[in-house]
């Protein structure tokens, strides 16, 4: 939902379209880990769905040279990647990068799309 609100303010708004077709599958994720029909298939999916996203806001980044965009491209990649590589260098400790991402995701967003 962001990257449609980044593309919507740059000078690339109709890629912003494109962006619709990635919520299908997280939708699809939503509605079926909250009923009984989850399919463990859907996690590649929504993985797909993500890694286009953080492919998207890199070449928005590369496209507008927005710092802001960057920083919210690294942040994605580390809350996404970061577990399995602090994990590889000090044991049990990559669950403190799964609770800390998503809130460095949420951190980024607002400072990305207020542009404050």
């Amino acid at each position: 939902m962001t990257n449609i609100e980044i593309y919507l303010k740059s000078d690339l708004s109709k890629v912003a379209m494109v962006h619709y077709l990635c919520l299908v599958p997280l939708i699809y994720d939503v509605v079926g880990r909250i009923g009984d029909d989850y399919d463990p298939c859907t996690d590649k999916l929504k993985d797909l769905a993500l890694f286009a996203n953080m492919i998207s806001t890199g070449y928005l980044a590369l496209h507008e040279g927005n710092e802001q965009y960057y920083g919210l491209l690294a942040v994605a990649i580390i809350a996404r990647l970061g577990r399995s590589v602090v994990d590889s260098l000090v044991d049990c400790a990559g669950y403190h990068v799964t609770t800390l991402g998503p809130a460095g995701i949420l951190v980024m967003m607002t400072y990305t799309l207020t542009g404050t």
